[in-house]
């Protein structure tokens, strides 16, 4: 059975599946960008954590849900910022002991 695309009649859709062992990379990513960027990821959280545990109760966001909600955006995306670049160093060597395995 063929399938067309009638929205594009230039794709093939007929083409065989990617097998599950074949790496697809994306446009102007190498091979162990995603790996690093979960390392990134999970050193963010990391970092999260412990700005939580020095974060004091009343701060400058005020008290209630609100207060809360913004509290919790600022720590989240002040740790994706330390983490980012060169971070503290846990990122780099947790994609360099997952990229020896």
């Amino acid at each position: 059975m063929e399938i067309n695309s009638y929205r594009n009649p230039g794709i093939d859709l007929n083409r065989p599946a990617a097998s599950a062992g074949e790496a697809i990379n994306r446009a102007g990513e190498a091979p162990g960008d995603d790996l690093r960027k979960k390392a990134r990821e999970f050193e963010a959280v990391l970092v999260e954590q412990m700005l939580k545990a020095v974060q004091p109760r009343n701060s400058l966001f005020g008290a209630g849900f609100q207060g809360d909600f913004y509290q919790s955006f600022f720590l989240r995306e002040l740790a994706a910022r330390i983490a980012e670049h060169p971070g503290l160093g846990l990122a780099e060597s947790i994609y360099r002991t997952l990229k020896t395995e």
